[in-house]
């Protein structure tokens, strides 16, 4: 039987192959995914659970239910956002999928920073379009260079992803640097996706988003999640916003895909946006904490050093020091110490100095594997 193409010129997540190699382990620190490990507050669980008893479980419509789309725009007040502008989805995955394949053609070229979600490039390659990276460097804070976008621009161009707080690094990119590239989006036609699933996860200043650029009304699309700011990963509800014509082409599509989310996690989400806010407040504070902690044990380990990210629960730091590549490292710690951390390479082919560690662990954990990768790095 012959495969597609697609599917065979689609690798598979680095940050996944180490999960599966300790998926039936009981003996390991995982700090290789990117998942809050608090449950999801029991508010949420509860309106799930009376949407159930009252019957909910039936297919719903396509784009959601009109009660969580209004919440949704009522939650970006100075938007101005339509119900009608929002499409429910399954988790902020399949929002990205549905924008590539509603305004992307075989083709296309859409820039994408390095490192990057290693979503991004399987759905691009699945779209049938062209990557085209855009590296950003640990002296900059890995933040993305405007001028480095726009000399990464084609006639074949068509999109920019811009993904701020940004997994993997944590980097959180200036209101000055969003607005130039809303300029230079605009300069040559080009749409912007915005993937805003790690907005509330923000340690310093307020949270900026290009959406806000002027000029970006119609060319901006914003995606969202419920996973990761209310502890909902498993519920697998995210949204788009999108231009009204947008949105009706992602609605049509999301039919052919999944057809609807659940009513059950509807209700979920749409509890988590009346009622999740003092959860949320205290879920950050908590990741603080334990990002100010993950810090200080990796600087004081001779050959690691780090930035500290302004966002999301992850720390991308360098392993240059210590002389080996991001892979070996990864797997020589999960040999030796029970510890798992991602390899740089997952992010990006120039990423061999680099691993990611998800701090969404508990500060137990966290102590603990600091102390192994201690271990290992002093034993080479």
């Amino acid at each position: 039987m012959r495969l597609s193409n697609v599917s065979q010129n689609t690798p598979p997540s680095g940050v996944r192959e180490v999960f599966n190699r300790i998926a039936e382990a009981d003996d390991v620190i995982c700090f290789a995914l990117g998942e809050p490990d608090q449950t999801t507050p029991a508010p949420i669980i509860e309106a799930a659970c009376e949407s159930l008893r009252q019957g909910h479980t039936h297919y719903t419509p396509n784009a959601g239910f009109y009660a969580l789309r209004r919440a949704i725009a009522a939650s970006y007040p100075d938007r101005g956002y339509t119900p009608e502008q929002v499409v429910v989805t399954a988790g902020g995955t399949e929002a990205i999928l549905l924008t590539l394949l509603s305004v992307i053609d075989p083709g296309d070229e859409v820039i994408v920073s390095e490192p990057y979600w290693p979503t991004y490039l399987g759905q691009i390659n699945a779209c049938g379009a062209i990557p085209r990276f855009v590296r950003t460097f640990e002296e900059d804070g890995f933040a993305l260079r405007p001028e480095n976008v726009e000399r990464a621009i084609t006639p074949r161009t068509r999109m920019i992803i811009v993904n701020s707080p940004a997994n993997p690094t944590g980097a959180v990119m200036s209101r000055e640097e969003l607005d130039a590239i809303a300029r230079i989006a605009q300069r040559y036609d080009l749409i912007v996706l915005s993937d805003e699933v790690y907005q509330h996860i923000l340690y310093e200043g307020p949270f900026a988003s290009i959406a806000d650029s002027p000029g970006m009304e119609d060319r901006c699309i914003v995606i969202n999640s419920f996973s990761k700011a209310h502890a909902m990963t498993g519920w697998r509800v995210g949204y788009i916003i999108a231009p009204e014509p947008i949105a009706r082409a992602m609605t049509n599509m999301h039919e052919y895909s999944v057809s609807c989310i659940s009513a059950f996690s509807q209700a979920a989400a749409l509890k988590a946006l009346e009622a999740g806010e003092p959860y949320l407040r205290a879920m950050v504070e908590e990741f603080r904490q334990r990002r100010d902690m993950v810090v200080e044990g990796i600087r004081a380990i001779p050959g690691l050093r780090c930035a500290r990210p302004r966002g999301t629960f992850y720390l991308y730091f360098n392993i240059s020091g210590t002389g080996l590549d991001a892979r070996r490292f990864v797997y020589e710690l999960l040999e030796h110490q029970k510890v798992a951390l991602a390899p740089g390479t997952a992010f990006g082919s120039d990423q061999e100095d680099y691993v990611r560690l998800s701090y969404a662990s508990s500060r137990e954990n966290i102590r603990e594997g600091l102390a192994r990768i201690a271990a290992f790095v002093n034993g080479l």
